[in-house]
Formats: structure tokens, C-alpha cells, sequence
């Protein structure tokens, strides 16, 4: 009889790996190599396909109940998101994909509990890592090609959806892409642990944020994560009189390298608020006047926002929503985003959630990636539309080491 039991949990929880691995391909839109770009495109924003496989996970492996430091934050999550839909339709007598699809987002933070107990099980980073560094390598040789020959290798995407800035601008993936490249950072620099799939991820993550994703912000968060990590390192170094030779010959190329990213991102980023000229940039304008827009809104609904839609293109809310200029989005400006979406009970649940990430991880000390990557969200992208990525997050604030099995 236990043999049988043994032989059950050994079925359940492989097939709970491979329903993991499913689920983390879906975010990546099948490594984009399905060629129907309606489908390609749905995947990157609609959540059914990941919601179907989240059910199908706390069916098959159930629910965790054990060393559940944010469960109580995912309740709150969900129950402000569940506020806002009920806000929308009493206040517009409005319902529409766009309100069910913000709470579809919002409920995937659910994933939390099969994680959890998955990862007592398997190797969950090590998924995680193998399954970006398989996506960006697609991703980047479809760039890669239509640079070159200005044709797509296969018609995965619809380029009219697309930017060309220095060469194709794809930024479907951006977020698990760079909670990726955080896993990889927090392992090298921090823990120690340089092993060929942490450094092949950090590589590739960087190549796709300048390459391909080509957004302002990442870049400069990718820098200052690197400088962190960096001076991090030093400061270990010194105090336990590690430093070496080879330290000092390989430092001020290091340096050199971060100085000449660093007045480039300043050009590009911090210079054009100081001297006004971000109104002639398309993208910058956008973010910085919808700034204004938005903590307009936000003084005028405090509570509840605007409510988390985005309303489809020609109804009445469009411009409630996106601006008088009609291209302002949310999700383009971090926490003053999420706010405006949500209202301040928003604010008030992050502020808490990341002063209990610190709490979990104090004693070890060891996730000052993922601890960064919170503080990111008061930047221009926040991840608190996105419930799968905060429930990962939560999952590997509370392991003490990303290694488990295989």
C-alpha cells in the first residue's frame, strides 16, 4: 500500500514538473515559433492558457500549507483586484475582456500554492533558468534575422504591432525575462554559485534588454544591478582579504565599462527630464506626461482609481483611461500606475509586502536580487498586474537555497 501511495506522489508531482515547465513556456509565447501571431500576441496578453494550467497544477499536486509567509497578501491582492471590477461595473455600468482579463492576471497569483509545494520537489529555478535562456536565444534570432534580411524567420508576430528603434523591438517577455536575469545575479555575485547556466542567462538576459527589448528603464536597472553586486562583492572582499592581482588588472576595465553604460543611460534617461527635450520622444513623453495625467486621476479617486481596465479602443473610457492624447498606459510607470489603476489600498499592500520580503529573507541574507527588483516597482514597470510573477517571487523569497532537486 505504500508503495502504491509512494507510486502516486512520485506520478503527481512529475507531472506537476511538466506542468510547471508548460506553464513558465506560455509566458514566453511557445519561444515565439508558433506562426500565427494572433496567437503569439495572445499568449504575451491575455492570461486563460496560464490560468487553465494553474488550475490544472493546485488540482494535481493541491495546495501548500506549510511556511506560507505571504498567504495572507495574496487574499489581499485578490480581494482589492475583486473591489475594482465590482468598482467598474457600478460606477460605468461597464464590463468588458479588459476588466475580466485585469482580474484573470490578478487571481494567477493563486500559482503560489502549488509552486510552493512543487518546489519542496523539484528544482524549480533551475526551470526557470533553462526555460529563459531557450526563449531569449528564439527571441534574439528572430531579431537577429529580421535585422539583417528585414524578414522573419518564421511570421510568429505582427510587426505593425512593433517598433523599430535600433533594429526590432520586441518586449513581450520583458518581465520574466529580467526575473530571470535577477535569479542568475543574486547566484553569481551573492551566493557564490557560478555555475555555466547562471552566467549563459545573465549573458543572454543582457544581450536581450539592449538588443532586443531596447527599454530605457531595464537597462539602467540591469546597470545598477551590476554596480550593486559589484561593490557588494569589493566590500565582502576587502573585509575578508580576498582581493587578488588578478582583481585589481581586471577592476578598472570593469569600471570603465559601467562608466561608459552609465553616461550613456544618463544621456538617454536622466538628461532629457533635466533640459525639457523628452517631449520630443515619443515613448519618454508618454511616461512623463502620463505621470501628470495619472496623479490627477489619483487625487481625484484615492480609494479605488480608475478602476483596472483598459477599456477597448473607441468606447467612452478610452480617454478616461489612456489620456486625452490617448497613449498613456498604467503599466508604463511603476507603483504610480498601479495606484492610479487601483488606489492607494494598492500602495498600502505593496509598502507591507516588501517590508515582510525583508523580514523572510533577514536571517539569510541571500535574495537582495529579488529584494531589488520589488524596490523596482516604484520605478516605470511594476509587476503588481502580473499575480504569477509576484506568487514566484513569494515562493523564492521563502526557500533558503534556489538548488533543490532535480
Amino acid at each position: 500500500m505504500k508503495e502504491i501511495q509512494n507510486n502516486k506522489d512520485a506520478l503527481k508531482y512529475i507531472t506537476g514538473k511538466w506542468l510547471f515547465i508548460l506553464l513558465i513556456v506560455v509566458q514566453y509565447g511557445f519561444f515565439m515559433l508558433i506562426p500565427v501571431s494572433k496567437i503569439t500576441r495572445g499568449l504575451a496578453y491575455t492570461p486563460w492558457v496560464s490560468l487553465l494550467i494553474i488550475f490544472s497544477l493546485i488540482c494535481i499536486v493541491g495546495l501548500s500549507s506549510n511556511n506560507m509567509h505571504f498567504k495572507s497578501w495574496i487574499f489581499v491582492f485578490v480581494l482589492i483586484n475583486l473591489i475594482s471590477v465590482v468598482y467598474i461595473i457600478l460606477k460605468y455600468s461597464y464590463f468588458d475582456n479588459t476588466v475580466l482579463s485585469g482580474f484573470g492576471y490578478a487571481i494567477s497569483i493563486f500559482a503560489y500554492f502549488p509552486i510552493k509545494k512543487l518546489s519542496r520537489e523539484i528544482n524549480i529555478y533551475k526551470i526557470l533558468i533553462i526555460v529563459n535562456i531557450l526563449a531569449i536565444i528564439s527571441v534574439i534570432i528572430q531579431a537577429l534575422i529580421f535585422n539583417i534580411t528585414n524578414h522573419l524567420l518564421i511570421p510568429s508576430i505582427d510587426l505593425s504591432n512593433l517598433q523599430i528603434k535600433s533594429g526590432l523591438r520586441i518586449t513581450y517577455y520583458d518581465a520574466f525575462v529580467i526575473f530571470g536575469f535577477v535569479l542568475s545575479t543574486d547566484n553569481i555575485f551573492y551566493k557564490g554559485k557560478k555555475e555555466f547556466l547562471n552566467i549563459i542567462n545573465m549573458i543572454f538576459s543582457t544581450i536581450y534588454i539592449f538588443y532586443v527589448s531596447q527599454t530605457r528603464y531595464l537597462e539602467f536597472f540591469i546597470t545598477i544591478i551590476f554596480i550593486f553586486f559589484f561593490l557588494k562583492k569589493v566590500l565582502n572582499d576587502l573585509i575578508n582579504g580576498r582581493i587578488n592581482y588578478v582583481f585589481f588588472m581586471i577592476m578598472p576595465f570593469f569600471l570603465a565599462l559601467l562608466i561608459i553604460i552609465g553616461k550613456s543611460l544618463y544621456i538617454s534617461v536622466l538628461y532629457p527630464v533635466i533640459d525639457g527635450s523628452y517631449v520630443n520622444n515619443g515613448s519618454y513623453f508618454a511616461r512623463m506626461d502620463g505621470i501628470r495625467y495619472f496623479m490627477g486621476t489619483i487625487k481625484d479617486s484615492p480609494i479605488f482609481g480608475l478602476g483596472n481596465f483598459n477599456a477597448s479602443s473607441g468606447t467612452t473610457y478610452w480617454n478616461m483611461i489612456h489620456g486625452p492624447l490617448g497613449f498613456y498606459y498604467t503599466q508604463d510607470i511603476g507603483l504610480i500606475g498601479d495606484i492610479a489603476r487601483l488606489g492607494f489600498p494598492i500602495f498600502i499592500m505593496y509598502v507591507f509586502m516588501l517590508i515582510k520580503s525583508f523580514k523572510v529573507d533577514q536571517k539569510r541574507k541571500e535574495n537582495s536580487g529579488l529584494k531589488i527588483l520589488l524596490l523596482s516597482f516604484m520605478g516605470s514597470i511594476s509587476f503588481l498586474s502580473n499575480g504569477l510573477i509576484l506568487a514566484l517571487i513569494f515562493v523564492l523569497l521563502e526557500d533558503s537555497d534556489y538548488e533543490k532537486n532535480d
